[in-house]
């Protein structure tokens, strides 16, 4: 999930020290700020009982703590990638298209065999190179009419 820069710009401005904390101290008082639409998928499906994790793709102190902590160098993408592989998800929800390129969909099932699903979501205007990333999905949620047909 990607959150709005203003977003996480007024968060570390709020909290600076919160930079420096460890990655899942960082990240549940990130969540519980609830910007957007936060973790509620994580939530609501735990709490019926589906291990669910919502990962921030565009957090880059939070990123980059997981990293730190975790002895990765690289670039978010990479980072981000190596913390899917590392949760191995059965499924994945993708509602942030400038992050992963169509060809790292791709990489996505190659690098984590238990994918069964990659599920796009689209709620906003698309283009091209939208629709390029929506066709490595498995199917696309969308409130797009042009875009169902």
């Amino acid at each position: 999930a990607s959150f709005y820069k203003q977003a996480i710009d007024a968060y570390y401005r709020t909290f600076p020290d919160m930079e420096t904390e460890n990655y899942e101290t960082q990240y549940r008082h990130f969540m519980d700020q609830c910007y957007s639409w936060g973790d509620v998928y994580e939530r609501e499906l735990t709490d019926i009982g589906i291990d669910a994790f919502l990962l921030p793709t565009n957090v880059d102190p939070l990123i980059r703590q997981w990293a730190l902590e975790n002895n990765i160098e690289g670039t978010l993408q990479d980072i981000v990638l190596l913390q899917l592989k590392e949760f191995t998800p059965d499924i994945i929800y993708i509602d942030d298209t400038s992050f992963f390129a169509p060809y790292r969909i791709g990489d996505l099932r190659k690098e984590i065999p238990r994918l069964k699903l990659i599920i796009g979501g689209c709620c906003s205007p698309y283009n091209t190179y939208t629709l390029q990333v929506y066709r490595q999905c498995d199917f696309v949620i969308c409130c797009c009419k042009q875009l169902s047909e």
